[in-house]
């Protein structure tokens, strides 16, 4: 798919300064007065008894506009955690007919002179426009005019919606599954008019809690943070995903109609600046954008098909299913050009690739001068990519300066060319459902079992890889399930956290990957029948030899694991050392995955293991696996075999 061009870097500073005067303008016009209207004259009980004659309160559009829903502790409840929200004070949360009353109160009340952000009339849009529907033609005070949204709402322009969703990125939990966000576009989006959208963003507020820190991810699955809705120009976002992160960025163009995409952006300014309830798995991004879409188009119910959690590729997928996207487009990150750019270049030339980035005068070289003029612009296209990239992580210098303007010069010295075709792989959501159940059969030490095996979410390293990232897996909350040919049935593993990131290796960046388990396990050759808690870190390098389908790599790490009960002498927790080489590909008959490793654990003699396991896609959300696994501990030896039957759901 061809690269989509830009208008400019300076066009693109240009544009942002304006949009973000406009916004800074609308700030400014939320401290000054509202108009006063007059006193309105309405009885407002009459229109309360009217509303509850109407069963307003029970209607599905008020539920939505007030985010409630049902928890299994205190029923139905807002999912808003901020009083600003509620004009019932803290009954408003719990109790929608006492909020449908004090609204009523507040919008069709006597105006109050008071500053605009203190005027319900002018916060609460959505609410009025609704309200004013649902009781017409009862008399209704007139609207008052809000200067300070109309100034916010000619500011975002908004004429159509486009739902946004960067690949996964492993290297920042708050990002591990991917990340949705809504693009706000003006009416002639189409002739390129993107650099002035706006992105509406909801993201947990850590407030000075580093971002990539074992506790930012344990508040963010347990509700330790406020998410908070905000908006940034778009493109912003596009340099942060694409060209510092390397995320691809999917864009999901949507048929919202004129008047569905003012309902939605209407909410959002009563959402501005408000603290929600935040947590990772389903209360995230992904599920606040689903119900501003079920808030627009009121015949949808997008967000109650996820009561547990809300992984972005499967609300994309249902976004896709509802009918509500008309095309897609695909963004490719820095590394996907420069990996592409690259590969265009034939191998005797691509050494340069490296020496011209770090020193374009090297284009004076004979060497150089001797290749084809083709290839030397190819050359200099991806070495003018490295460039860029490397330039973004690095402070500036007067040296770099100095060296991209070199570059730059280089560059334009030759004839601009088409641009360059990049194949364009299978979109997130065309991937398998993120769930995962597995029953099979199996044999180990000569014994055999039957084994079931439920696995939250989302994606392993043999699962089919179409919509997913390549070399990458993440298993949440896995367990295994083992009944033996007595019948007896036992706990064999709860994985807790599983991640391998492996990465499909970027010619001219670090090749580096690395692993975390988390998990309860039982290992049968070395601690017997007990259970135990073991941590692991791995790192280390992958490579892909001659840029083919097989991946390989090697790992190494230490692991600590913790027991329940002191069986022997060396105390509850034991330490470890562990390593792992293997190869990963995957074609048109599946997954195989080979994998040889050692383990050093404290106290006991090194063991010694290889794993064999192929998977055969049966369909989107099927697939057959086959596994054998050897291991050895000083004269003992163990081997298992087992072939299951996998669900994605």
């Amino acid at each position: 798919m061809p690269v989509r061009a830009g208008s400019g870097l300076t066009a693109r500073v240009l544009a942002a300064g304006l949009l973000s005067l406009g916004l800074l303008v609308a700030d400014g016009l939320r401290a000054s007065p509202a108009r006063p209207v007059a006193g309105s004259g309405v009885d407002i009980s009459a229109l309360q008894t009217r509303a509850a004659e109407l069963g307003l309160a029970d209607e599905t559009a008020w539920r939505r506009l007030l985010h409630y829903h049902p928890s299994l502790v205190r029923g139905l409840i807002s999912h808003v955690d901020d009083p600003r929200f509620f004009l019932a004070g803290d009954a408003g949360r719990t109790n929608l007919a006492a909020e449908l009353d004090a609204t009523i109160a507040a919008l069709f009340g006597p105006a109050p002179m008071a500053p605009v952000e203190a005027d319900p009339r002018c916060r609460f849009v959505s609410r009025a426009r609704w309200l004013r529907a649902r009781l017409a033609p009862l008399e209704l005070p007139p609207a008052p005019v809000c200067e300070a949204y109309e100034s916010w709402r000619a500011t975002l322009n908004a004429d159509s919606l486009t739902l946004i969703l960067p690949s996964s990125y492993l290297n920042n939990p708050s990002s591990m599954f991917g990340h949705t966000l809504l693009r706000i576009d003006p009416p002639d989006v189409d002739s390129g008019s993107d650099w002035l959208s706006w992105a509406l963003n909801f993201a947990a507020d850590p407030g000075s809690d580093a971002p990539k820190s074992i506790g930012y991810a344990f508040k963010g699955v347990t509700g330790g943070y406020p998410g908070r809705f905000s908006l940034e120009p778009y493109f912003r976002k596009i340099r942060t995903y694409g060209a510092i992160e390397n995320r691809d960025i999917w864009e999901y163009r949507l048929n919202l109609t004129l008047a569905e995409v003012e309902r939605l952006v209407e909410h959002v300014w009563e959402l501005d600046g408000l603290s929600f309830d935040y947590y990772f798995f389903r209360e995230n991004c992904s599920f606040r954008l689903l119900e501003l879409f079920d808030h627009a188009r009121p015949s949808l119910d997008l967000a109650a098909g996820f009561r547990f959690t809300a992984i972005p590729a499967d609300t994309v997928r249902a976004v896709v299913e509802a009918g509500l996207v008309e095309s897609v487009e695909r963004l490719p990150s820095s590394a996907t050009l420069l990996r592409h750019e690259s590969e265009a270049v034939p191998a005797v030339a691509r050494p340069w690739i490296g020496a011209l980035a770090a020193d374009p005068e090297r284009a004076d070289d004979a060497g150089f001068g001797a290749l084809a003029p083709a290839v030397q612009r190819d050359t200099v296209v991806a070495a003018n990519r490295l460039m860029t990239y490397r330039a973004r992580r690095e402070p500036p210098s007067t040296d770099s300066s100095a060296r991209r303007l070199a570059m730059l010069t280089l560059l334009n010295g030759y004839p601009a060319s088409d641009d360059l075709a990049i194949p364009t792989p299978d979109s997130p959501e065309s991937g398998h459902d993120t769930t995962t159940f597995a029953l099979g059969l199996g044999r180990e030490a000569g014994r055999a079992f039957t084994e079931a095996t439920l696995r939250l979410s989302y994606h392993d390293l043999l699962d089919a890889p179409r919509g997913y990232l390549p070399g990458a897996a993440i298993r949440l909350g896995e367990l295994r399930v083992r009944a033996d040919e007595d019948g007896e049935a036992r706990l064999q593993s709860l994985d807790l956290i599983g991640i391998r990131s492996l990465g499909a290796p970027v010619p001219f960046l670090p090749a580096t990957a690395w692993g975390v388990d988390v998990g309860l396990v039982r290992d049968e050759l070395y601690e017997g029948e007990d259970l135990a808690l073991r941590f692991r870190g791995l790192g280390g390098l992958s490579r892909a030899p001659g840029r083919g389908p097989v991946l390989l790599y090697a790992l190494a790490g230490p692991s600590m694991t913790l027991f329940a009960r002191d069986a022997q002498d060396e105390g509850f927790a034991r330490f470890g050392v562990h390593a792992r080489l293997g190869a990963l590909g995957h074609g048109p008959l599946g997954g195989t995955r080979l994998e040889l490793g050692v383990d050093a654990l404290q106290g006991r003699a090194p063991r010694w293991l290889a794993e064999l396991a192929h998977d055969v896609p049966l369909s989107r959300n099927r697939s057959l696996r086959a596994r054998w696994t050897a291991s050895r501990v000083a004269e003992r030896e163990r081997s298992v075999v087992a072939l299951d039957l996998r669900l994605h759901f």
